[in-house]
């Protein structure tokens, strides 16, 4: 066999290697991710009328034009994410470097952002994270408006008071989730100073045309001025060794859960 060719059955072999660890890593993860919200959190949405769906599998192991319609990419001119069936590294290798002494706290706005804080407590924040309830109410349309979504506390915050946290969220178009949620931290328990992260910035989408436009967010970054800073995992750059070594990482330590 020519060293060509034992090069290329290698790259295959590595291939579908990852792609035995991504399938594994996703349907562990996901088993993980519902099992939380069932025991912890399933309560405060009885009510709801949408079903709770793990964001991180709904975005990258399953098909995102289905998800989102087939002018998701061709029609916005900004960053994709992609459905291609492999586990977001970039998004573990994030959180990996941020640094802990940075943030008191991680606040996860549920429910989107569960998957999220979930690998931020599998990579040492465990102890760390506060919920909080923040998006639209059942049975309602889109709104521009941060002070008509829904928000709850569901545990005691006032160990908030002068601290320095970080919102977590799964994505944002015009951010009135995390502004919210910062304002009510801030105003009922003194919270100090708010970060942002975000795996990435999703578009709107504009029924009379019938078609995305880009995030209010891209069109007008100073809506995000509360926030110090805005970390958005999608652009972390992931070398095909490292996403191995992630992966194998993260499913080691989720087999352990």
């Amino acid at each position: 066999m020519s060293k060509e060719l034992k090069e290329t059955v290698n790259d295959v072999k590595k291939e579908y290697s990852n792609l035995d660890l991504d399938k594994r890593l996703f349907e562990r993860f996901n088993e993980l991710v519902h099992k939380k919200f069932n025991k912890y959190f399933k309560k405060y949405f009885d009510l709801d009328d949408k079903k709770f769906i793990n964001k991180i599998n709904r975005d990258y192991a399953e098909r995102n034009k289905e998800a989102y319609g087939p002018d998701w990419e061709e029609k916005v001119g900004e960053k994709f994410i992609k459905a291609n069936n492999k586990f977001p590294t970039h998004v573990v290798k994030t959180i990996k470097s941020i640094n802990k002494r940075d943030y008191d706290f991680i606040i996860c706005i549920l429910r989107g952002a569960l998957p999220y804080t979930m690998l931020f407590e599998i990579f040492g924040w465990k102890g760390r994270i506060k919920y909080v309830i923040c998006g639209r109410k059942k049975g309602q349309n889109w709104t521009f408006k941060k002070e008509e979504v829904r928000y709850d506390e569901i545990e005691d915050l006032s160990v908030l008071k002068g601290k320095k946290v970080l919102l977590v969220e799964n994505n944002i178009a015009t951010a009135k989730t995390p502004l919210r949620v910062f304002e009510e931290l801030k105003n009922r328990h003194g919270v100090e100073s708010a970060d942002l992260f975000i795996d990435y910035i999703a578009p709107l989408y504009d029924p009379k045309i019938k078609s995305y436009v880009p995030a209010l967010v891209t069109t007008n970054p100073g809506i995000l001025k509360p926030f110090n800073k805005r970390i958005i995992a999608l652009n972390t750059k992931v070398s095909s060794e490292e996403d191995t070594q992630i992966k194998k990482e993260l499913l080691e330590k989720l087999n352990l859960v």
